[in-house]
């Protein structure tokens, strides 16, 4: 079958594939295996090359043809599952992704050996569900398992092997374990250097998440050249449309404005929407995080009217996608409260402050970075406030707390300092 990794979004290649679909019609009628196998392999190209809506009658065709002709554990209506929860996963259907793949490795698990590349591809997909649900205990056990079936049965030099570390890396750093995230990438670096060389579009995931960890630590001119290299793989690998290309230019439009290179980032920003939206659709996340970037982006240049308008529907969208306690969510709504502090509107920043301090202690805990952060914005609040006492007991908590696990030169614990030090 096609490894839709490997897809090249090329208008040739799409034609092809267009032309190949259209001629499917009745011509398979009486022989439903091999129509079965051909929308597999449509289907599979299809997704990886980012065309998920054409994607998607070929999967389900597909699954509902081998399932009927061989069963509903056969190896291949096996694999048809799981090339249908990992198209739900990228349409971020989560729950019937889930139900997918919960149920493909159900069935795998009775009919295949247990280091058969099938039960590892799936245990590796349902990390990276659980992870897009925050669950990341649970993705941790699938993505370690993963590996360790990979490693233990096929050894450490082999792209599945590089892919798994790098989901590691990217479950690490949304769970805010920086220093376990760039062990994982430091893992990954030069394996995938070794398997496909430097300039492969398989090594784009571990510089990428080299470039994020660079970005959450303010080393902003170290991040965008990794970046731009990405975009350019991306590009020349995928096309100038493809998610991951549209992934890598939003992620360099963020370091481009933290460099001050603003109306780059801006028009970059804006140009990453609106492609996303045109090919994603108003509510998929990706396109929800390229408007609040360009919120972000919006507020540097001072533009805070059309900044508000931006951050006000990513959040409503991101708490009808992620769900209203999601730290996607949160982070836009503390984007929001950074525009309503700078336009003398101090009573609606405390409250979303407030309620994102509440909401990540119940969550995550009182000891947790997330909530240390949030405390310490909820401090500078305060202290706008004149409400010295409480602004104190928040900025000296998370000063403390930030400073042990994310070192004195995090710009969450600079912030939290300089608020300590002018409550005095």
């Amino acid at each position: 079958s096609v490894d839709p990794e490997q897809g090249r979004r090329d208008l040739t290649v799409l034609e092809a594939l267009d032309n190949a679909a259209a001629r499917i019609g009745d011509r398979f009628r009486g022989r439903p295996r091999v129509e079965a196998a051909i929308r597999l392999t449509l289907g599979s190209t299809y997704l990886g090359l980012g065309e998920l809506a054409s994607a998607d009658p070929h999967l389900v065709r597909a699954l509902a043809l081998f399932e009927g002709e061989l069963g509903t554990d056969h190896p291949d209506s096996i694999a048809a599952l799981h090339r249908l929860g990992h198209l739900r996963q990228v349409q971020e259907r989560l729950d019937e992704a889930l139900s997918h793949l919960e149920d493909a490795r159900a069935r795998a698990e009775r009919v295949l050996e247990p280091t058969d590349p099938e039960i590892i591809g799936i245990e590796n997909l349902l990390g990276i569900v659980y992870r897009e649900r925050a669950d990341y205990t649970e993705a941790e056990s699938h993505l370690l398992r993963a590996l360790e079936l990979q490693v233990g049965t096929y050894g450490e030099e082999t792209a599945e092997t590089l892919m798994i570390l790098n989901n590691l890396g990217n479950l690490c750093f949304h769970d805010d374990r920086i220093e376990e995230a760039e062990r994982w990438y430091a893992r990954a670096l030069p394996l995938g250097e070794r398997l496909h060389g430097p300039d492969s579009h398989r090594r784009m995931q571990t510089l990428s998440g080299i470039g994020l960890i660079h970005n959450s630590e303010g080393r902003d001119a170290e991040a965008e050249p990794l970046f731009r290299k990405v975009v350019e793989i991306s590009t020349s690998s995928y096309g100038p449309e493809h998610p991951r290309t549209l992934r890598a230019m939003g992620r360099l439009a963020t370091s481009l404005s933290a460099l001050g290179r603003l109306e780059e980032a801006e028009d970059l920003a804006r140009i990453t929407h609106e492609r996303r939206r045109g090919q994603l659709g108003e509510l998929h996340s990706d396109t929800l995080h390229s408007l609040e970037q360009l919120g972000q982006i919006q507020v540097a240049r001072g533009h805070y009217r059309e900044a508000q308008t931006s951050f006000e529907a990513a959040i409503a969208g991101l708490g009808e996608v992620r769900g209203p306690e999601h730290e996607d969510t949160l982070g836009a709504r503390l984007s929001l409260a950074t525009v309503y502090s700078r336009t003398r509107q101090g009573g609606a920043a405390r409250t979303i402050h407030e309620e994102v301090y509440e909401i990540r202690a119940r969550v995550h805990g009182e000891d947790d970075p997330r909530t240390w952060a949030a405390a310490g914005r909820l401090a500078r609040s305060l202290l706008s406030a004149r409400e010295l006492d409480e602004a104190e007991r928040l900025a000296r908590l998370a000063s403390e707390g930030l400073a042990r696990e994310r070192g004195l030169d995090h710009v969450d614990t600079l912030n939290a300092r300089q608020t300590l030090g002018e409550v005095y």
